[in-house]
């Protein structure tokens, strides 16, 4: 128990010197410590625009795509687009000779009053 005491004792001499002196850092100590913080900062931003990941750079096709909605869009797109063309390549007979038989039960004036206005005062 005796040597405990006198560890803490020996221990209490040494803590009370350290507090006692004044530990201020010299110059040079202070300018080292600054120039390894400098040189830690460039390793380490280095670091990072090595690891930093570039954007893949997307074509043309990408962007118009892209653009379009995606796939699921273009996929409606292109359904449309061949509904159009094999409606337009085989066409019913009603619709074989253009808008001929439009005209026979329809005007334009009937629904576009203001078109027989327009016309009228030309």
């Amino acid at each position: 128990m005796t040597e405990r005491r006198d560890m803490d004792d020996e221990l209490d001499l040494f803590f009370g010197a350290a507090r006692a002196a004044d530990a201020v850092p010299t110059t040079d100590l202070l300018m080292r410590i600054a120039a390894d913080a400098d040189a830690e900062a460039d390793a380490r931003a280095a670091e990072a625009r090595a690891a930093a990941p570039r954007a893949p750079r997307r074509g043309v096709w990408a962007g118009l795509l892209a653009a379009v909605g995606g796939w699921p869009a273009l996929a409606g797109v292109m359904t449309a687009s061949a509904a159009g063309f094999w409606i337009g390549f085989s066409a019913p007979e009603p619709f074989a000779d253009g808008v001929s038989w439009l005209n026979d039960t329809a005007y334009v004036s009937d629904y576009l009053p203001s078109y027989e206005l327009a016309t009228a005062l030309e």
